[in-house]
């Protein structure tokens, strides 16, 4: 009897060792049960401490603490161009929704938040940086402020950045040649000077400088273009807007009757860009069917001559176009007239002619 009572006492101790009550003395405002490997674990949250008011069988206690919300900026002056990113870094601490969404905001340009703008958002509950995009119709000034505001739960920054926005542009340097202009040694005639139409006398030609982003490529127009010179040294500057910069372009080069060529690859905009179409032929995008450009004397490359028409191939067309005004004596500043000299004649013909029978047309990357 007496190893039954010593038996029965061990159990019991056995028994009430695996589980534990903890009992402080709150107000219950959550909790739950969790059980795992033999053991159970009941818990409530709430106040350590209270004071209860009482009013027509109605408790009112302080509740429960909540997480700290805090939200800021770190930086407070920036300046930037119309159409530009702005990296606006932040700190953030005590979100716990998963679903938070911070939202950048641009004021007018008197700093007032009235009419505020979106300019960047990120779903998050940590710190980190969001790139936002000046709109690129804002006007110069420096009386902007950008600030933060979350969601879940809704807070605004009370710090804001002040920013300076500027009227930028961008300038794209460009070297090409134009094949029936060409009269060697890395140069060209100057048929703007020669016909009198400018007293530069190292203008050869007006062209169009086009910028295609990768998402626009199929739409009837590029993202900009800019009508400027050729110069008989081959060299090309056209501006743009200030919202071109940090983004990629293909940059497209037009003639009034030569080829149009796309550069290989899309290039990235900064305040001054370079690009050289005349050092290689791999500078030019090419489908792999023929030549994007010719290779002329001085270990160069031009732009294909003879596309009069400008439906992007060189054929009987631009010849039919060539040969009437060839045959109506036509002089002056005309696309008929292929290499620049200022007439329409058989020289125009011949080079018509020959680029014709390679089944010459331009490439582009769509």
């Amino acid at each position: 009897m007496k190893n039954i009572k010593t038996l029965m006492l061990l159990l019991l101790l056995a028994s009430t060792g695996f589980g534990q009550t903890l009992s402080p003395r709150v107000t219950a405002t959550a909790g739950g049960r969790a059980t795992g490997g033999g053991v159970s674990l009941s818990y409530t949250t709430g106040e350590t401490f209270n004071t209860k008011h009482y009013a027509n069988n109605n408790q009112l206690t302080q509740g429960q603490q909540q997480p700290e919300i805090d939200l800021r900026l770190d930086i407070l002056q920036a300046t930037v161009c119309a159409g530009a990113n702005l990296s606006v870094p932040f700190s953030a601490a005590g979100y716990v929704d998963a679903s938070n969404v911070f939202t950048v905001e641009l004021s007018d340009a008197n700093g007032s938040f009235s009419n505020q703008q979106t300019i960047g958002s990120a779903t998050s509950m940590v710190s980190g940086s969001i790139e936002a995009i000046i709109p690129a119709t804002s006007i110069a000034g420096s009386g902007y402020k950008v600030r933060l505001v979350s969601s879940k739960p809704n807070r605004t920054t009370s710090d804001v950045l002040n920013v300076t926005i500027n009227t930028c542009t961008a300038t794209l340097n460009l070297t090409a040649f134009l094949e029936g202009f060409y009269i060697g040694n890395g140069t060209m005639v100057a048929n703007l000077y020669n016909l009198e139409i400018s007293t530069n006398d190292t203008e050869t030609d007006s062209v169009e400088v086009n910028l295609w982003s990768a998402n626009n490529l199929s739409a009837a127009t590029p993202d900009y273009s800019v009508k400027t010179i050729i110069h008989t040294n081959g060299t090309i500057t056209a501006v743009f807007p200030g919202a071109t910069i940090n983004n990629n372009y293909y940059v497209a080069l037009k003639h009034r009757n030569s080829l149009e060529v796309w550069s290989a690859q899309q290039i990235k905009i900064l305040p001054i860009s370079n690009y050289d179409f005349s050092s290689s032929l791999s500078s030019a995008y090419t489908d792999g069917f023929n030549d994007p450009m010719k290779w002329v004397s001085g270990n160069k490359y031009a732009m294909y001559g003879g596309d009069v028409n400008q439906d992007g191939t060189i054929d009987l067309f631009d010849a039919q176009i060539s040969d009437n005004g060839a045959a109506n004596l036509l002089f002056g500043y005309d696309a008929s007239d292929c290499n620049g000299d200022g007439s329409t004649d058989l020289f125009d013909l011949q080079l018509i002619d020959n680029n014709s029978t390679l089944l010459l047309f331009y490439s582009r990357p769509f």
